[in-house]
């Protein structure tokens, strides 16, 4: 929907900077497409991180690791490199990434507790990204709404 009001703003040759959306319509996928095919800035409210580490005041939450993206790879807080990363297509979450971590490492981390809360003999982190440029998109969108000017 947001992308066709788009498109034919910019066919009326009248594509604003900034498109300010709803909560509902802003999505890491519209964030950068809009950017993309247009150079529109889409301002509005996106999902919150779900993970209960996001929700933990000690947890371990997606933001945290580094994201090596040119060798696939990501860093744990605890400096372990996780051992896969490969891609998922998923009709309800296209264009997703797994990550995992070693068990190995996972299990003997003194902050595991905070990671991770299988009670699996051998628990393991695994991360579900984005694409590199709707990730960034998507980090940067709720670094904005929890600042003070994106308040209502």
């Amino acid at each position: 929907m947001t992308e066709s009001i788009e498109q034919e703003l910019h066919q009326a040759d009248v594509p604003p900077r900034v498109h300010l959306m709803d909560a509902g319509y802003v999505s890491a996928r519209v964030l950068v497409k809009s950017q993309e095919r247009f150079g529109i800035e889409v301002v509005g409210p996106v999902s919150v991180d779900t993970q209960w580490q996001a929700h933990t005041p000690s947890g371990i939450d997606t933001s945290q690791f580094v994201l090596d993206w040119e060798n696939r790879q990501a860093i744990c807080p605890q400096e372990k490199t996780s051992t896969s990363w490969s891609w998922l297509s998923r009709k309800s979450h296209p264009d997703l990434i797994k990550i995992q971590f070693s068990t190995t490492d996972c299990r003997s981390c003194p902050r595991l507790s905070d990671c991770v809360q299988s009670t699996s003999k051998y628990p393991r982190r695994t991360l579900f990204i984005k694409p590199q440029a709707q990730h960034a998109a998507l980090q940067a969108a709720r670094q904005r709404q929890r600042t003070e000017t994106f308040q209502p």
